[in-house]
């Protein structure tokens, strides 16, 4: 077994191996469940992590008038299975179409900027890496003695 993880291309290919997978669970569970972590940053600002049927998504909201009540919380973890947020036509103009985006979603009050990558972006390209550096061949290492 030691000997499958010598060299640094074995122990990289693993480690994008474990990635891969971990996206791709959060991708097949993004199908049923969405993942939302609200993060606190100051009194008018929060971070949203989601995880969600058309990808991974980060977004900033800041208001510039309003301040956050004082008695929010500082991480807020939310999971739902209602996806009706997520198919209505709002919603979806709001998420790039493209496989990963970066746009201002609002001017307004709060200002809202997001950035958001679909699943497969990251989880397909890890996986071609992953193959690609633990089936290339090695090179031998044993050393021959020369013969008298």
């Amino acid at each position: 077994m030691r000997e499958f993880f010598r060299g640094w291309r074995r122990k990289i290919g693993v480690a994008t191996l474990l990635m891969a997978l971990v996206l791709m669970g959060g991708w097949v569970r993004s199908l049923y469940v969405v993942d939302t972590v609200t993060v606190t940053v100051n009194e008018s600002t929060f971070d949203t992590f989601c995880s969600c049927p058309l990808g991974m998504g980060w977004s900033r909201s800041q208001y510039r008038t309003l301040k956050l009540p004082a008695n929010m919380p500082r991480v807020d973890w939310a999971t739902s299975t209602d996806f009706s947020d997520w198919t209505s036509s709002e919603k979806s103009s709001e998420v790039p179409s493209t496989p990963f985006g970066f746009r201002v979603v609002s001017e307004g009050d709060p200002q809202t900027t997001c950035v958001f990558i679909r699943y497969y972006t990251t989880s397909i390209p890890l996986t071609a890496l992953t193959l690609w550096l633990l089936t290339k061949p090695r090179k031998s290492t044993s050393k021959k003695t020369p013969e008298p």
